[in-house]
């Protein structure tokens, strides 16, 4: 007898272009996308002032991009000490 069981088909990665099967349902990928975004906004000390996890890629991203074009001779990236906050109990 065949199994008339559904299968879930593979999904694109709209950033690396590669096929994934789906592991998340919609409210676990809601909630996970949410918890990432709280995580971006949030405020770290970076170069003795706080900026946000976004702005803090931007200017490793903009030293990076210094690095290649041959306008800086050493590539530096500074990462801050990041505590991401969770709650098990949810």
């Amino acid at each position: 007898m065949i199994s008339e069981h559904k299968t879930v088909p593979p999904q694109v990665c709209y950033h690396c272009g590669s096929f994934n099967a789906k592991l998340l349902n919609e409210e676990d990928g809601k909630m996970l996308i949410e918890k990432i975004k709280d995580n971006f906004n949030q405020r770290y000390e970076f170069r003795n002032k706080q900026h946000t996890l976004e702005n803090i890629m931007f200017e490793n991203i903009r030293e990076f991009s210094r690095y290649i074009m041959g306008n800086v001779k050493q590539l530096e990236f500074t990462i801050p000490d990041i505590e991401i906050k969770r709650n098990d109990n949810s």
